[in-house]
């Protein structure tokens, strides 16, 4: 029994650092991207990707994208990093620090928002750095 609770606390503790272990080992991936956008619509005459929704606490927010990259990760394609995720409502769900999900939350229409994240298995992405202008 306890040997199952070492390898569950070493699973956790890689999986936290983004580590591939085990014979599953190319199923975890933590892919960190950057996605760039504006609150709820991009102002007049700005071109788009497309939108997400994501919720933050008990909150839907719109992101007309305007750039997405992934820095490190076996995908090369940014859009692509997402498309995975279109088909949830809402498409992702943001975690990480409270204080960073408040300058998302509370940004008024038409602020760019730079996130930079790590998408993870399911539709969530663990914010670590909000730039908002």
């Amino acid at each position: 029994m306890a040997m199952g609770g070492a390898f569950l606390l070493a699973t956790g503790t890689a999986a936290a650092q983004g580590l591939h272990i085990g014979p599953g080992a190319g199923a975890l991936q933590h892919v960190l991207v950057r996605v760039t956008g504006f609150v709820k619509d991009a102002p007049n005459g700005v071109a788009t990707l497309g939108s997400l929704t994501l919720g933050v606490g008990h909150k839907v927010e719109t992101l007309a994208l305007t750039g997405v990259q992934v820095l490190n990760g076996p995908l090369t394609e940014g859009p692509a990093a997402l498309r995975q995720y279109w088909l949830y409502n809402p498409n992702l769900l943001l975690i990480g620090n409270s204080r960073l999900l408040e300058e998302i939350s509370s940004a008024p229409t038409h602020t760019k928002l730079t996130l930079f994240a790590y998408l993870e298995g399911s539709n969530r992405m663990l914010v670590v750095k909000v730039d908002r202008s």
